[in-house]
């Protein structure tokens, strides 16, 4: 199994952490593309990429802020969370209870600023795209891990690009388990879709090279020690990677790829009998 990593893996270097202005929030167009720019101020949030490396992958994600009321979050980080509800806005939304805040991208992103992580991109339930990450900067948002096959690379967060969608996992969720709300949204998707569209275009991103991060961070990369603990499941079962990619390849004139869920459980499957035989 050893050998097998030291295979797959790629050395990851220090980065250093530059802090980013906002611009004022309002909707910007993007050829064609309407993001709403919010950008991170905590500068534990993100960093510069290493020098000379281009963007070439894209992580999905689901968030949710299902476990805003839980105490210790909320001793932790009282002092900003007050700051944040004092919004007439957001009091309204935490006065009404946990169903009407739980996918708002602003407590999400609150959390993000708390402990010090980050996406680039953000999508609400109502299709709403919000930049929270310069595309230039590294984003933390993959944590270790390593691409599925054939790729294998690590170090995920210098050369990609992470998008968030506000949905939670059926584990987590009783009103997503149950089928009483969709995992994601139609108009979800169809952001999703646009905003994929644009940054494979922009960037030219190859389509396997989009995976999620339970894909890059999951049983996987346990089974290979690349992760030891807070194994990832985002974005969920219920998430659609057929429709998403199949979309995209027919609008490029592409074939489709083999979704990263499927090359992973191959690869996991594959990378035990070796592990077994040594």
């Amino acid at each position: 199994m050893k050998r097998l990593l030291s295979a797959l893996a790629f050395a990851a270097a220090a980065a250093s952490h530059a802090p980013a202005e906002s611009p004022a929030p309002d909707p910007a167009t993007t050829s064609g593309l309407v993001i709403r720019q919010s950008l991170m101020q905590n500068p534990r949030s993100f960093g510069e990429r290493e020098p000379g490396t281009d963007i070439d992958a894209i992580i999905l994600h689901h968030t949710s802020a299902i476990y805003w009321d839980n105490q210790d979050f909320q001793f932790q980080f009282r002092d900003a969370l007050s700051d944040f509800a004092d919004d007439p806005e957001i009091a309204a939304l935490l006065e009404e209870g946990k169903d009407a805040y739980k996918f708002d991208w602003r407590f999400n992103k609150q959390i993000f600023e708390a402990y010090g992580v980050s996406a680039h991109y953000i999508i609400g339930r109502d299709g709403e795209i919000v930049q929270l990450v310069k595309d230039e900067d590294r984003a933390y948002h993959a944590g270790p891990g390593l691409m599925p096959p054939p790729d294998n690379r690590q170090s995920i967060n210098n050369f990609s690009l992470g998008i968030e969608i506000t949905g939670a996992h059926p584990a987590d969720d009783p009103a997503v388990k149950s089928g009483a709300i969709p995992d994601y949204t139609e108009a979800q998707y169809e952001a999703l879709h646009d905003l994929l569209l644009h940054l494979v275009q922009e960037y030219d991103v190859p389509l396997e090279n989009i995976a999620g991060h339970d894909d890059i961070g999951g049983q996987r990369a346990k089974a290979l020690g690349v992760r030891e603990r807070g194994i990832k499941t985002d974005p969920g079962p219920g998430f659609q990677w057929d429709r998403v990619l199949g979309r995209l390849a027919a609008d490029l004139g592409v074939e489709a790829p083999e979704s990263p869920r499927k090359r992973t459980a191959r690869a996991m499957a594959e990378e035990a009998k070796e592990g077994g035989a040594e």
